[in-house]
């Protein structure tokens, strides 16, 4: 049958990589069964929402995508919707909307080994290892609409791993609600340490990078493998979510200041690249505890920091606190990105003149021998880039060595060597 007989699919998928993951399964299962993806949502037969509801802004933006997608289900289209927002509201979503059609979250144990769709035009791939929560965050929502943790088989992922190694790939990111808990339902312990060895053994791409770290689950063990092993990039995502410990109590984190001290000084000793995220806003949150906060991360080595805004989300065990005002809580947002600005800008500037490995994932528009790529220290679509002057032809997922000459507050570019 030529593709002119085939019904097309379309993808639209919000939030995070996490749901880019799910949406190349749900997209997958369509192409198994003849059809064909389009890029074009006016050629679509079926178009496919992956939505989010994580915040409140989360759950705004999903709600207008449908808002847009009724006049496509109106012209006899077929809009599906799945992910977090129908997970959370059910009922409410089928009510306001029901022309379309609804589909469970994906569960990862489904996840195959083999998917034959990536979206990622890059050197990396997203492979999530697990689902849903070990903890119970006061302000958090995702244990309601993920459920609790739910870890693949070593096996399984090795599986999916080989198969993004057949792809070209060069760099594996390891996603999950908390990568770090990994395991613990399937054997009662936590078990990211034994797959990161099982990886390193039966995978031979050159990078491997951990996503979402919980701190109160990171072990000495665990911090070492990702400075022993090469394969490994010395590059951590570890959201600390405040420094304060009494506030740190409030959002039932598991770890105080003391403990994030701990585990700072060992990566920072250990020269492996921190990023963090931090909420503002949060009840309890003083001017005081919020100086405390801004003394930490100033004190502290991080190699990236972004922030948010406390959200207030149904369900969760803070909902009926009283949260900062929200122009106070903007102004502190404000202030800690404009910290994170300087301190990415001072970082920069410290490696003009140095050496440094870069992986190249394609070509500058329009420039024929300027290349994009990240450093170690740089996660696709959330970190850095690298823009790579090369007079020799450069390939995605190259990696090479490259001689800062300037940056700017958040890039730096590079002569190849």
């Amino acid at each position: 049958m030529s593709n002119l007989n085939k019904k097309s699919v379309h993808l639209i998928s919000l939030g995070c990589p996490r749901n880019t993951v799910d949406s190349q399964y749900m997209v997958s299962k369509y192409l198994k069964n003849g059809y064909i993806y389009s890029q074009d949502i006016t050629e679509a037969d079926v178009i496919l929402l992956n939505t989010c509801s994580f915040i409140g802004d989360a759950i705004k933006e999903s709600i207008e995508v449908m808002d847009e997608l009724e006049e496509y289900a109106k012209s006899g289209k077929e809009v599906i919707v799945f992910g977090c927002l129908l997970e959370r509201y059910p009922r409410e979503i089928k009510k306001e909307f029901p022309l379309f059609k609804f589909m469970r979250c994906v569960n990862v144990k489904d996840l195959p080994g083999k998917v034959p769709v990536s979206f990622s035009e890059g050197a990396y791939e997203y492979l999530k290892i697990c689902e849903g929560c070990l903890s119970q965050c006061s302000y958090c929502a995702i244990p309601k609409i993920r459920g609790p943790l739910s870890s693949r088989t070593i096996h399984s992922i090795i599986d999916e791993a080989k198969r993004i190694e057949d792809m070209g790939k060069k760099e594996i990111i390891l996603i999950g609600q908390d990568t770090t808990a990994y395991g613990f339902d399937l054997k009662g312990k936590f078990m990211i340490q034994t797959l990161l060895e099982k990886l390193v053994k039966n995978v031979s791409i050159p990078w491997i990078r951990l996503m979402y770290a919980h701190p109160a689950f990171i072990t000495d063990e665990l911090i070492e493998i990702i400075a022993r092993e090469k394969q490994i990039v010395n590059y951590i995502d570890l959201p600390i979510q405040h420094s304060n410990s009494f506030i740190l109590n409030k959002m039932n984190r598991g770890y105080d200041r003391d403990r994030l001290e701990y585990l700072l000084r060992k990566l920072n000793n250990l020269k492996i690249s921190v990023r963090t995220t931090v909420m503002v806003g949060f009840p309890y949150e003083t001017d005081k505890r919020f100086e405390d906060l801004i003394s930490f991360l100033k004190e502290h080595e991080f190699s990236r920091i972004g922030a948010f805004i406390y959200s207030k989300e149904e369900g969760t065990g803070s909902y009926n606190w009283r949260s900062a005002p929200k122009k106070t809580a903007k102004q502190r947002y404000d202030k800690v990105m404009r910290f994170a600005k300087s301190n990415s800008l001072k970082r920069n500037k410290a490696l003009i003149g140095s050496d440094i490995e870069v992986i190249i994932d394609g070509t500058l528009y329009g420039q024929d021998d300027v290349y994009v790529g990240r450093s170690q220290s740089d996660c696709p679509e959330i970190d850095g880039l690298v823009y790579v002057h090369s007079p020799e032809q450069l390939d995605t997922g190259d990696i090479i060595r490259a001689r800062v000459s300037s940056c700017n507050a958040y890039d730096l570019i590079a002569e190849s060597i």
